[in-house]
C-alpha cells in the first residue's frame, strides 16, 4: 500500500535531522538483487527507495548510472517487468517507493495508463526530471493530480529567483496533491560522485528553505559523511545513487 510521504517524513524528522534515500536501477544487476538490496536498505535504516525505470538515453545521469541503465535493458528489463518487480518490492518492504523515470516512458505508454500502472505497483511518488512544471503541451502535473501518486519536482541550481518562485507557487498553490518533497540537484550536469558539494547547490537549498516549508531531498555527487553533514541545515533527505552502485560493483 502506498505511503503518504508528507506524514511519513514529518514522523521521520522528529527522530533524526537527515534521512537517506537510496537509488537503484530496476533490473540492474537483476531483479532478484533489487529485491535483496531493498531489504538490506530497510534493515540499515534507509527511509526512501528510489527505483529508476531503465531508459536508453538517461540524460541527467553520469556514466555509472548510465551503464546500469544500459545493462538492465540488455538483460531484458522493460516497463512491464520493472513495475511487476516494484509491486513485489512494495509487498516485501515497508519503505515508501518512489519511481524515477524520464518522460519518454510515460509519454509512450500514455500518461493516464502509466500513472495507473505506477499506482498498482504500490509506489508512493513519481520523479520525472525532464518535464517542466509549466509544460502545457501535455499538462503532465495537472493530469497526475487526478491520481494518488504524489509528484516530486526537481529543482536545479540554474533556476533564478523568479523561476524558483514560479515553480514553488505552482506546486504549492495550483495542485491539490501537493509535493511531499522537492528534489534539489546539487550541481548542474549529471549524476556521479564528487569530493565536494558545489556551492551553487548549497545556495539552491538555502533559497528553497527561505521560501518553502516542503522537505528537500538533495542529490547528485554525494559520497562521503562530510558531505552529508553539510546538508543537515537545509535538507531533510540525502540521495545516494552512483556511490551505492559503484560500491555494489566492487
Amino acid at each position: 500500500m502506498a505511503t503518504d510521504l508528507k506524514t511519513y517524513l514529518q514522523e521521520k524528522r522528529s527522530q533524526s535531522p537527515l534521512g537517506l534515500m537510496t537509488h537503484m536501477v530496476a533490473g540492474y544487476p537483476d531483479f532478484a538483487t533489487n529485491l535483496k538490496l531493498a531489504k538490506i536498505f530497510e534493515k540499515e535504516k534507509a527511509e526512501l527507495l528510489e527505483i529508476q525505470l531503465p531508459f536508453s538515453d538517461p540524460l541527467a545521469d553520469g556514466p555509472v548510472i548510465m551503464r546500469a541503465n544500459q545493462l538492465a535493458l540488455e538483460k531484458g528489463a522493460c516497463l512491464k517487468n520493472c513495475l511487476a518487480m516494484i509491486r513485489e518490492m512494495s509487498q516485501t518492504v515497508k519503505l515508501p517507493i518512489i519511481i524515477m523515470t524520464y518522460y519518454n516512458l510515460p509519454y509512450r505508454m500514455g500518461l493516464e495508463k502509466f500513472f495507473k500502472q505506477c499506482e498498482k505497483s504500490g509506489a508512493s511518488a513519481l520523479i520525472v526530471p525532464d518535464i517542466l512544471f509549466d509544460e502545457k503541451r501535455e499538462n503532465f502535473y495537472d493530469r497526475l493530480d487526478d491520481f494518488s501518486l504524489q509528484p516530486i519536482p526537481v529543482f536545479s541550481p540554474t533556476m533564478d529567483q523568479l523561476r524558483l518562485k514560479q515553480a514553488l507557487n505552482y506546486f504549492g498553490k495550483h495542485l491539490k496533491n501537493k509535493p511531499p518533497l522537492i528534489y534539489a540537484t546539487l550541481r548542474v550536469g549529471t549524476t556521479g560522485e564528487k569530493n565536494a558539494i558545489d556551492p551553487k547547490g548549497l545556495l539552491l537549498l538555502e533559497k528553497i528553505k527561505r521560501q518553502s516549508a516542503t522537505p528537500v531531498a538533495a542529490g547528485f555527487g554525494l559520497s562521503s559523511p562530510k558531505q552529508l553533514t553539510a546538508l543537515k541545515k537545509n535538507a531533510e533527505v540525502a540521495v545516494l545513487g552512483s556511490h551505492l552502485i559503484r560500491l555494489m560493483e566492487q
